[in-house]
């Protein structure tokens, strides 16, 4: 079966939950649809207690897909990762392993090999591992030799998330962040760097990385800041930047765009100018480019008009994923919504990893839905085929029901660039 456009070809059973498929007319109607759309990968086993985070989704050599997933929430200890294999082109997959010591990871394949960069925990050291069959095993970070590309210590903890890894002239970069040690709180100072090594290096040696200077949240202006999650990418003249979610409540279409030295040493940001207007930019998005199309790309929450009106804020507007375009890093336009529900308190397609796949896009989606407690505690990992992807426009309708209005509206004011004191 396939709805506009996104292929959702079987369902997976998995933790032995038995899922029936709900239709579009029963949720046209206003009923409740039994699972979210795409196909299932995992379901959380305590929606209550146990989340979905961190999707991450890579393409092997021999054309088979991996995705992975943490677990967060007070029923976890904060430090696993679930990894998946599927040989059919995301139609099936199997549970191949179980990390702990994982969290906050990317997937990612270099020198024909599978690895996994993320943290030890929440906020802990950066470690890295690699795979040689698929990630059904994995080596085990021990030491700077090992995977442990950075230990965490008395003066940083670190961060990272699924953000692209962006590639370039042999060397692979990702963006990552630290903070002073104490208690966890929103909103607090951070310092955003970019990791780089050699393509072509022993990537589980810490020497084999270049750590770049560090860019403060600090100061910043009245009622928003930037945050993590960030995404490495290049513009045309080959220039790299670092682009991250800028916590903006009201409207959270705002994002930051930090500038990278061709050495990878120096991290920079304009206050003044380093601020641009972006759909969905208060929460974490994916950014990739495709020289077929010459633009940007990237699935997005955007936080339209009538869904801010029912949400907490837009930072909690998580209902709709958006496929969005640029022709330049700073331009950006909302070119059609793959995911939509009304609910949007408790429905969420968020953190949506993804990678291009000929003309369609594949991705892996954070999907709160059915029993969720809210639109953030994602208790649905989901995978999704969005086919043609270039050719898609706001005339196609999104999976489920026709937003009343499809328009798309600036989300950040006219001066979002502009210092607020």
């Amino acid at each position: 079966m396939q709805l506009c456009s996104i292929q959702t070809k079987g369902l997976l059973l998995l933790l032995g939950i038995s899922m029936l498929s709900g239709s579009v007319a029963a949720e046209e109607k206003g009923e409740e649809r039994m699972t979210p759309p795409g196909i299932v990968i995992d379901h959380s086993p305590d929606s209550k207690r146990i989340y979905i985070g961190s999707p991450s989704l890579a393409i092997l050599p021999d054309g088979s897909y991996v995705a992975s997933h943490d677990f967060f929430g007070p029923g976890t200890t904060y430090d696993t990762t679930a990894v998946f294999h599927s040989s059919d082109e995301g139609k099936t997959r199997e549970r191949v392993a179980t990390l702990k010591g994982q969290f906050w990871s990317r997937l990612f394949v270099a020198n024909g090999k599978l690895h996994i960069l993320g943290t030890t925990g929440r906020w802990g050291s950066l470690v890295l591992r690699r795979s040689g069959d698929g990630g059904h095993t994995w080596t085990k970070p021990k030491d700077a030799d090992t995977g442990i590309i950075q230990a965490a210590d008395d003066q940083w903890l670190y961060g990272i998330a699924s953000g692209a890894m962006h590639v370039q002239n042999g060397r692979l970069y990702k963006a990552a962040v630290r903070r002073k040690p104490g208690p966890r709180k929103w909103g607090q100072p951070q310092v955003f760097v970019v990791l780089s090594a050699r393509v072509d290096s022993d990537l589980l040696k810490a020497s084999s990385w270049r750590i770049s200077s560090g860019v403060s949240s600090v100061p910043h202006p009245k009622n928003m800041f930037l945050t993590d999650e960030g995404n490495v990418v290049a513009d045309r003249d080959g220039r790299i930047f670092n682009i991250l979610r800028v916590h903006e409540p009201k409207r959270g279409g705002i994002a930051g765009i930090l500038a990278l030295s061709a050495d990878g040493k120096k991290l920079t940001f304009d206050r003044k100018t380093g601020y641009f207007p972006f759909f969905g930019g208060c929460k974490k998005f994916t950014i990739r480019y495709d020289a077929k199309s010459d633009r940007w790309w990237s699935l997005a929450n955007w936080a339209q008009d009538e869904s801010l009106k029912r949400a907490v804020n837009a930072e909690r507007t998580r209902n709709a994923l958006a496929l969005t375009c640029a022709s330049e890093l700073r331009n950006w336009e909302v070119r059609s919504v793959i995911l939509y529900h009304p609910d949007v308190r408790n429905v969420g397609f968020q953190y949506a990893d993804w990678q291009f796949k000929g003309n369609d896009i594949i991705a892996v989606s954070r999907t709160a839905f059915g029993n969720a407690t809210n639109c953030h505690n994602a208790n649905y990992l989901t995978f999704h085929r969005i086919t043609d992807f270039r050719k898609r426009s706001m005339k196609d309708k999104p999976f489920t029901r026709q937003i009343k209005e499809q328009k798309a509206q600036p989300s950040a004011p006219a001066d979002a660039d502009k210092p607020r004191h």
